[in-house]
């Protein structure tokens, strides 16, 4: 008996390590993490933007311990749902070298700053990522601020891409980041004029395609039905139509009215004679006269007999 009773404190012993091992293990696998680390964008600092996909199988709601540098000022902690909006209404804390989030979607997101080196017109800092749990894939770019001559990474990038507004994004191999593994890249630019992005870029006619961050929830899109096509045409067109024909009857009209009005001038209606007959005119000047007289008074013309 006492044999047995030994045996299962021992097994129960051997047990209770293996079971906490797997409770710590219980992390969840990040498919995907999009790091982009944008130098003197809005701030003389560096802004890390992070942007993670948790693992299909991952139970929901997900807590994350991401590492965050004791240093940094904190800029947004935010989850994204299915219509992509973020949404910053998730638990979150700080401790030491960690940030805690509670996700209950699948998509998450956090921004912050941190502070480089400056030595007079050199700039560089270190980014540098240590996890406790794997990351399938990790996507790394490097923003060059628009002042900046010229930027170094290393890693070195395997291309750079030209956005519009002439921004210029340095493209880090992607690669698998298991847990425990240490990532870190190194970056360096020169300056002579220390100058924001965003100051830069406000200048320019046109936007970047690039947006600026933003610690706010993003607000719902809501679609507009659209206007028909040509529907502003046709009105415009059919108001300049009625307006034309408008137009053209008051000036017939008031043709007409001028030349009945002319007509009435130049021939007026002769007086009445005796017992309201007509009298006579001259039939070569049309002055009125009378009518026992042969010759016109005016023009001296020999009038018809009567």
């Amino acid at each position: 008996m006492t044999r047995r009773l030994t045996f299962s404190l021992l097994l129960v012993l051997a047990v209770a390590p293996v079971t906490g091992v797997r409770a710590e293990g219980s992390l969840p696998s990040v498919a995907s993490l999009s790091v982009g680390l944008w130098p003197d964008y809005d701030r003389h600092s560096v802004l890390v933007l992070l942007t993670g996909v948790l693992t299909v199988d991952t139970p929901l709601p997900a807590t994350v311990d991401l590492p965050f540098p004791d240093d940094a000022q904190l800029n947004a902690v935010a989850r994204i749902d299915a219509e992509g909006r973020m949404i910053d209404d998730i638990e979150y804390g700080r401790s030491p070298g960690k940030l805690r989030l509670t996700t209950p979607d699948r998509r998450f997101r956090v921004e912050y700053y941190y502070p480089y080196r400056v030595d007079d017109s050199q700039y560089d800092f270190t980014f540098d990522w240590l996890a406790d749990f794997d990351v399938q894939q990790l996507e790394l770019a490097v923003q060059q601020p628009a002042h900046a001559e010229s930027l170094v990474t290393v890693p070195a990038a395997v291309r750079v891409v030209t956005l519009e507004g002439g921004l210029r994004n340095h493209v880090l191999p992607g690669q698998a980041v298991p847990a425990g593994q240490k990532l870190g890249v190194a970056v360096s630019y020169t300056m002579t004029v220390p100058r924001l992005t965003v100051e830069i870029l406000a200048g320019q006619p046109s936007a970047p395609a690039v947006a600026p961050p933003s610690a706010a929830p993003s607000a719902p899109m809501v679609d507009l039905p659209a206007e028909p096509a040509g529907s502003n045409a046709l009105g415009w067109g059919s108001f300049i139509g009625i307006l034309a024909a408008v137009l053209v009857c008051v000036f017939v009209f008031w043709q007409l009215e001028r030349t009945r009005a002319a007509r009435e001038v130049q021939q007026p209606d002769p007086p009445a004679g005796e017992g309201g007959a007509r009298g006579r005119f001259c039939h070569q000047c049309g002055r009125p006269v009378g009518g026992d007289d042969r010759f016109c008074t005016g023009c001296g013309t020999e009038l018809p007999g009567r």
